[in-house]
């Protein structure tokens, strides 16, 4: 595998990230307003964070994790395990000739 940690953003590992904080948050019945407020961090950042503008470190996904209420390697599991969505079935038939 070729790991380039400059071409790590918007990665199928950026993605996975992404989306199990988001789909985490959202679980747990937190805003982003609310999630920021808990962690004392802008809104902003968050925000970037789930429009995958800004990477994710270890400590950042730790306290995410924590601030959900949820243990950070159970949030690493479900990264680990993540597959993206199969395209819909009309997007294929528009790409069959």
């Amino acid at each position: 595998m070729n790991y380039s940690p400059w071409k790590s953003l918007r990665s199928h590992e950026h993605r996975a990230v992404v989306t199990v904080i988001t789909a985490t948050r959202r679980e747990a019945g937190f805003t982003q307003d609310r999630l920021s407020a808990e962690l004392q961090w802008c809104r902003s950042r968050l925000a970037k964070i789930e429009s995958y503008e800004r990477r994710v470190d270890v400590p950042e996904l730790i306290f995410i994790s924590r601030a959900l209420g949820i243990d950070p390697c159970e949030v690493l599991r479900r990264i680990l395990s993540w597959t993206p969505p199969a395209p819909a079935a009309d997007a294929l038939a528009r790409e069959i000739p």
